[in-house]
């Protein structure tokens, strides 16, 4: 159990969430509720289990800012392809994948979405449907340690904009790429990196095709 000390006494975290609601909501569940409703259910994949290293563990961790413990993830159609991103620390310039992001706190799921499509794009979109709900567990098996974390899957089209990253710091490039290497080349480097994360995002990209082409 998390605390905070204090001049006066001990308060634990999970008494401050009960009790005063001192939480950082990322997306609540009226919020979810509205997005569903507007874009369809979702398919729901529960229990997908990642072994991670220590490293990759930390990272995760340190990336929890305020607890947050999810992403939104787009895919974004333009020209008959998808406008996918590439970060810096990637270990093959040829791995690309569908942008993502977090809802900031007091930000709605939607103005979360397009935010964040802005800034790793350069692209104004707007959302058509969403695809999947996946509930995962990043494992470290070492430390019988793990973080749970859910991606919501949208599938969007490109209005408008410039396709180029505004975040530079965090996205190195942007291209449109095809179904078929997003599935195929693309697919196997992600694998063969080893990379936890890398191979999330290939699963996750398969099992979003998956719902797109099954949906026409």
């Amino acid at each position: 159990m998390v605390q905070y000390e204090t001049d006066y006494k001990k308060i634990s975290l999970d008494f401050l969430i009960e009790k005063i609601g001192l939480f950082f909501l990322y997306i609540t569940k009226e919020d979810l509720m509205r997005m569903k409703k507007k874009y369809g259910f979702p398919r729901i994949i529960n229990n997908w289990k990642i072994p991670v290293t220590k490293r990759e563990y930390d990272i995760i961790k340190n990336s929890q800012k305020n607890g947050r413990s999810h992403d939104v993830t787009l895919f974004i159609q333009k020209n008959g392809k998808y406008a996918c991103i590439q970060k810096p620390n990637y270990p093959d310039k040829e791995i690309f994948r569908a942008p993502s992001g977090g809802v900031r706190v007091g930000e709605s799921m939607e103005d979360g979405a397009l935010r964040e499509a802005k800034e790793e794009t350069g692209l104004y979109i707007e959302l058509t449907r969403f695809l999947l709900q996946i509930e995962s567990e990043f494992v470290l098996e070492a430390e019988n340690k793990s973080i749970p974390w859910t991606s919501y899957i949208f599938l969007a089209k490109a209005k408008s904009g410039k396709m180029e990253p505004i975040d530079k710091r965090e996205i190195s490039n942007v291209k449109l790429i095809s179904e078929a290497d997003l599935k195929g080349k693309i697919f196997k480097k992600m694998m063969d990196s080893k990379s936890a994360g890398l191979g999330y995002r290939a699963m996750l990209t398969l099992e979003t095709f998956k719902e797109i082409d099954m949906e026409g």
